[in-house]
């Protein structure tokens, strides 16, 4: 599965948010205008409960909330760029300038784990992560992605 797969063209946009709360609303707003069988309130409900027991903030700039949800299609994704920065509550307390958001059926969670380490791998190229948070345009960002290797 490549990481386009997960996230379109369509799926990468800009954050009009500031706050971590209204920027997972308006890519749980994304996915579900993409795919309009998602359940919104589920799924703010599970990537909330997921972020509640760890914060995903994990890679400095970058966050990548998730969670299971039943009304998800299949592997659901939407990556939110924020020029301000958001204040996640991250371990390094500084902002987050780049959401990854991946909704997951519950029949499809082991190809939510290989997406996962694939773009665990992908971020751990700092001159990826560099590049992502340098042109924080959605097409850069997409064709960053474009180009790495298959979950």
């Amino acid at each position: 599965m490549n990481l386009t797969q997960i996230f379109d063209k369509r799926s990468i946009v800009t954050l009009n948010s500031s706050s971590k709360t209204a920027a997972f609303y308006e890519l749980i707003d994304i996915i579900s205008d993409l795919h309009p069988r998602l359940d919104r309130d589920n799924a703010l409900l599970v990537v909330s409960e997921r972020e509640q027991l760890m914060n995903t903030g994990i890679i400095p700039g970058i966050a990548l909330p998730h969670g299971v949800c039943v009304s998800a299609e299949r592997i659901d994704g939407a990556i939110g760029i924020s020029q301000t920065g958001i204040d996640y509550g991250s371990v390094d307390n500084a902002p987050v300038h780049i959401i990854f958001m991946i909704l997951t059926h519950p029949d499809e969670c082991d190809a939510s784990l290989r997406l996962l380490r694939s773009l665990a791998l992908v971020l751990s190229a700092p001159d990826i992560v560099s590049a992502m948070l340098n042109d924080q345009k959605p097409e850069a960002i997409y064709e960053l992605l474009s180009k790495t290797y298959k979950a």
